[in-house]
Order: structure tokens, then sequence, then C-alpha cells
């Protein structure tokens, strides 16, 4: 998790310093690299990905950074897909600064990709980010563990049927779910909420950040339990 956050990071960093120097983190070293820019404006998606994991993580010096430019003249929505994403990142950030968010939620479940696109995509944002609006909406006013874990169990729901209903698109990283990880792991520094819910997906020792050494070593093939059965090589077109 640790190295999802400092590539996620660095890559937009990347972007930012392009044909400059800059200090890339990678474990406990700092490297010299040179930015490079393959495309404008800032990738939306790899900016949530640093962002969430970053709450993960607790790195208060990557969220300090992601938060120091103005989000909404540096996002870019280029692709089909990253309205919606955009959308999510504005709201990861209201929430994250404990700010109004019901501006943000409304941008968020009106996002011009949930009226357009393949009905795939319409299925990602149906099935991966609208969920999260009700757990993000438990945290933000404050409604209690329990409505907390109402919300997580149906986002938990959601994330299953997904990669059932589409079990080709299952990849190692869908054997966790990072958005409602971030949010847990937030929820629990905030407000103390527990996640009550047993599932494989929201590993509990890095919510409450624990020691990985001190845990029981899981069986090597626990993580399989997340993925539906392919119907095809991963590689094949």
């Amino acid at each position: 998790m640790r190295r999802l956050q400092q590539f996620a990071l660095g890559h937009l960093q990347s972007s930012i310093y392009a044909g400059q120097e800059f200090e890339f983190e990678l474990d406990d070293t700092r490297h010299k690299v040179y930015g490079d820019q393959r495309e404008p404006g800032i990738n939306a998606m790899t900016w949530s990905t640093a962002f969430l994991s970053s709450w993960i993580t607790r790195n208060e010096k990557a969220q300090q950074w992601l938060l120091s430019g103005e989000l909404d003249s540096t996002l870019t929505a280029d692709r089909n897909s990253d309205s919606v994403v955009a959308d999510f990142s504005r709201l990861y950030r209201s929430l994250y600064l404990q700010q109004d968010i019901r501006d943000a939620l409304l941008m968020a479940s009106h996002s011009p990709t949930t009226l357009a696109g393949n009905h795939v995509w319409h299925d990602v944002v149906r099935d991966l980010y609208f969920p999260q609006l009700d757990v993000i909406a438990t945290i933000a006013f404050e409604e209690g563990e329990t409505r907390f874990n109402q919300a997580i169990h149906s986002a938990l729901l959601q994330h299953h049927h997904h990669y059932t209903t589409y079990p080709d698109s299952a990849v190692p990283r869908t054997a966790i779910s990072l958005p409602l990880m971030g949010l847990a792991a937030l929820a629990y520094d905030r407000l103390g909420y527990h996640i009550t819910v047993e599932n494989r997906y929201i590993p509990a020792w890095l919510v409450k950040k624990q020691d990985w050494s001190q845990l029981t070593p899981l069986a090597e093939d626990s993580l399989r339990l997340n993925f539906p059965v392919r119907t095809r090589n991963p590689l094949e077109k």
C-alpha cells in the first residue's frame, strides 16, 4: 500500500515537474529523477489513487502536497470516463477538509459520465462509484457506526456483484476496494468507526494501521476467494 501511494504520487509529480529534476520517494529513499509529462494536466484517476492511499498510509506530507494546488484547474476530464472520477476526486477533497459536501455530492451523483458512455463504464459507475456516496455521507454527517456499516455493506455487495458480472475485468488490484478502504481509514481516524461487516475486501489491519509483521500470516491462496472464475485468458483480445 505504501508503494502504491508513492508511485501514484510520483506519477503526478512527474507530470507537474516535466523536464525538471525532483525527488521521488520510494520506500525510505529519495531519488533524484526528471519529470516527464505525457498528458496535459493531472490525471484524475491517479490523483484519487494517491489521495485515497495516503489516507490508509497516513502520509500527511503527501496529503499536503496533493492539496497544495487548485484542484479544479489541474484535474482534467479529457476522456469519457474521467468526468466522474474528477467529480469524486473533488468530493474526496471536500470530505477530507471537512467542508460542506452537499454540492460536491450532487456534482458526483449527476456527473456527465453517468448520462453518456458505453454500458460497461456505466456499470462501473453504478457498481463501484455511486455506492461510495452513501458511505461518504455517513462520515460527513456523522450518522453513526451502524449507518456507516450499513453503507459499507451495500457498497461491498455492489463491488462483488460487478466483478462477478464482469469476471474478465478482475485483476489483483480488485481483490481489495481502495476507495472503501480509504474511507474506512478516514472514518476510523476521525470518528472512531470500526468495520463490523465481515468481508475480505477491506483489510482491518490496514484501516487501523497495525504492524503487519505482528499479524498471523494469510494462506497463500486466501486472496483468491476475492476473485471470480475467469472465462478466458486476460491477455486475449
